[in-house]
Parts: C-alpha cells; structure tokens; sequence
C-alpha cells in the first residue's frame, strides 16, 4: 500500500498544475506570475494601474499572441496581492468592432444588452475552458459616435 501510494505522489508532483488561463493561476503573487511557466511575455510596469471601482492594482503587463493575434494584458492584484482579474486589449481592433472581432476568435458567447443613460450597453461573456471566463462590456454613445470597452479575465461567477 506504501509503493502504491509513493507511486501516486510521485506522479502527482510530477505533472503540471493545471493552469487557469496560459500558465496563470488565480490568486498567484506577483512573483509567481512573472516566473510562469506561459507564452506571455511579461513585464513589469513603470506605474502601476488601478481600477476605479475595486481595490485591484496592476504593477504587471504583457503582450500575448493567440492564433496570429495580438493582446496588451494587464494583471490585477487584490489587496493580499494575489492575482484577481486579467485586463485583456487586442492591439490594432477598434472599440467598435471588438464584439464581432471576440466572436469569430472564442466563438459563441452569452450576450445582454440594455441602456445606460442615453448609452447603449452590450455585456457578452465567453466560457475559455473551466476555470476563466472572457467578459466585455461595450458602452456606444450614438449621439456622439463614442464607443468604450474593457474586456476581463476572471474566475468563473460563483466559483
């Protein structure tokens, strides 16, 4: 019993730790993310960047290709400094497009649309695998032809 299970340990320490999103795990430290076993290529930022409405600092960025497209990436940590959200932006798409640009890469996704103030709101969330969850929130002013977007990398709602 003893063999059997040195046998499973052993196999267990040596396979790979699933990974949440290329090579990046949830609740990383920032130390971990930049030693990562991952295609992005990650840099430390001269500023960090935080966000408005949360307590999530990015002191991290990187530039991710996928299938011959481009992403700026910018990743968040929370207050314990564990990585919590990924900030995700393809380079060279404009706001306007980036739904249907989103759409033809990750396909099907989740959709909601509303009003907010005389804006128009579309939220559309794509499953990327069992562990991370694509959102974007697109905000279109007719009146003035504005458009503002944010997509995000996250853990799965309700995790």
């Amino acid at each position: 019993m003893k063999k059997l299970l040195a046998a499973c340990l052993a196999l267990a320490c040596a396979t790979p730790a699933h990974a949440d999103w290329e090579g990046i795990k949830w609740g990383m430290k920032e130390s971990q993310v930049e030693a990562a076993d991952t295609d992005v290529e990650i840099y430390r930022l001269e500023e960090p960047k935080s966000w408005r409405f949360r307590p999530i600092t990015a002191t991290l960025g990187g530039k991710w290709t996928e299938a011959g497209h481009e992403y700026d990436v910018l990743f968040f940590f929370n207050e314990k400094g564990k990585l919590d959200v990924i900030e995700m932006e393809p380079v060279g798409v404009e706001c306007r497009d980036l739904l249907s640009a989103y759409g033809e890469r990750f396909g099907d996704y989740e959709e909601n649309k509303g009003t907010l103030g005389p804006a128009q709101r579309t939220a559309a969330y794509w499953r990327l695998g069992k562990k991370v969850t694509l959102s974007l929130i697109v905000i279109h002013f007719p009146s003035s032809d504005e458009w503002n977007c944010k997509s995000t990398l996250r853990a799965p709602f309700g995790r």
